[in-house]
């Protein structure tokens, strides 16, 4: 078991793509080719904090653990202020995923979350670099699930698989789970 710290970031992955991960490439690390879906942030307490389509909220880590493929990573001045984050939290929960509109007053989701809460942490609107969004597939054509989104193509965004990628963000495990 790994023992988990205050402001790990938690990446879900899996070997096979969903339309979250099909937008993007997979990522590779040690032996491993994982599709990343999904971003939260370790609270403590065997707890975390993120935002999918059942709102923002925290959760236990097992609703995670045992399923996918938790990508431990540390940021690079982490968020350490249990104050701070007990506030947002607080903020965050009364809202619900496409209700909020993080920092560039965009709809919050997983990834936003993350951008979002780290920025102002940091008093700084891009703490993380901001990416082109996408929502092609590897063939060019726009992925069906993500219809109604198309309009938003080539705009500055998040996504999980990207931000992972940030410089301010290193891979520390990959805990395996069943998928």
């Amino acid at each position: 078991m790994y023992n988990f710290e205050f402001g790990d970031m938690l990446f879900l992955g899996s070997y096979k793509s969903n339309p979250i991960s099909e937008v993007s490439k997979p990522l590779k690390y040690l032996n491993y080719n994982f599709f990343i879906f999904h971003v939260g942030l370790y609270v403590g307490n065997n707890k975390v904090l993120d935002s999918s389509s059942l709102g923002i909220k925290v959760r236990e880590i097992t609703h995670f653990q045992e399923i996918y493929h938790l990508i431990v990573s540390k940021v690079k001045d982490p968020i350490s202020d249990r104050n701070f984050l007990e506030e947002m939290i607080n903020k965050y929960k009364q809202n619900t995923y496409g209700h909020f509109k993080g920092l560039d007053n965009k709809i919050i989701s997983c990834s936003d979350l993350m951008y979002d809460l780290h920025a102002k942490y940091h008093k700084n609107k891009k703490y993380f670099i901001p990416t082109e969004l996408s929502f092609k597939k590897k063939c060019g054509n726009f992925h069906e699930h993500w219809n109604d989104y198309k309009h938003l193509e080539g705009m500055p965004g998040t996504h999980p698989a990207k931000l992972i990628r940030d410089p301010k963000i290193k891979i520390e495990k990959i805990v395996l789970g069943r998928k």
